[in-house]
């Protein structure tokens, strides 16, 4: 792209942004939010976040503009802000469910699973048949670690769907994975009772030879002993003898 068209794209932009903030003189927070979601609703999300930007301005604590800026951010893909948002909108509303499910869509999306859960299980105590956060949980779930947990939710979200072929073609995909998974982990569990097994064995065995071993030293001794006692008779016998001789021809 030419430098030309760049610039002019950005002075667009600019343009559009200061129009925004024009339009905001003298309007309060409530209707500078609804002049950005009617933006929004048309793709101009740099102009509705200048709206809501401005909105803040006047009303820090104004839930919509927090809520309604972290979605924009949401919607272009720039889930940092978006949660930053999110957290913002929870920090001062901290029962808007809406931003507890988009705060866990961003954790998901950014590689926290962890984080993804705590927000999204929050979200499904109060709506227990809401089909986006039952996928969500699922996802979290799976991405954790825990397959079977994972399975049930988007099992869940398919009885609510029962059509809904992306549902199915992922169920049936997960079923078979998690079949796979539990024949692997049978397969190690055996390994492992095997392994121990043989180690069980050979420790018994070593019990054994060494049991053996202790046997035959003490027999040993005992042969030792003996043959020492032989000795002794043998030498006693041949003094006793050599004594007869000397008597005899003395």
């Amino acid at each position: 792209m030419k430098p030309e068209k760049i610039l002019f794209g950005v002075a667009v932009v600019l343009v559009c942004v200061a129009h925004a903030y024009s339009l905001a003189w003298g309007q309060t927070a409530d209707q500078l939010v609804k002049q950005g979601e009617a933006l929004h609703a048309e793709g101009k999300i740099d102009e509705a976040l200048a709206l809501y930007d401005k909105a803040l301005e006047k009303n820090i604590r104004h839930q919509q503009a927090w809520y309604r800026s972290a979605l924009a951010y949401y919607d272009i893909g720039n889930y940092q802000e978006a949660r930053k948002g999110f957290k913002g909108v929870l920090s001062m509303y901290p029962d808007d469910m809406r931003a507890v499910v988009l705060l866990g869509r961003c954790e998901l999306t950014l590689g926290n699973p962890e984080e993804a859960r705590r927000s999204l299980y929050r979200a499904l105590e109060h709506y227990p048949k809401d089909l986006t956060i039952l996928v969500s949980v699922a996802q979290a779930e799976y991405l954790c670690g825990n397959h079977f947990a994972g399975q049930k939710y988007f099992e869940k979200a398919l009885s609510l769907d029962p059509n809904n072929r992306d549902l199915i073609n992922m169920v049936s995909d997960i079923k078979e994975a998690n079949q796979r998974l539990l024949k692997e982990e049978k397969a190690e569990k055996r390994l492992r009772i095997l392994s121990v097994f043989n180690k069980v064995l050979a420790e018994t065995r070593a019990a054994e030879d060494a049991a053996e071993a202790a046997e035959m030293r003490e027999l040993s001794k005992k042969l030792a002993v003996a043959e020492a006692g032989r000795s002794i008779v043998n030498i006693w016998q041949k003094i006793h003898q050599s004594q007869e001789n000397y008597v005899r021809f003395r």
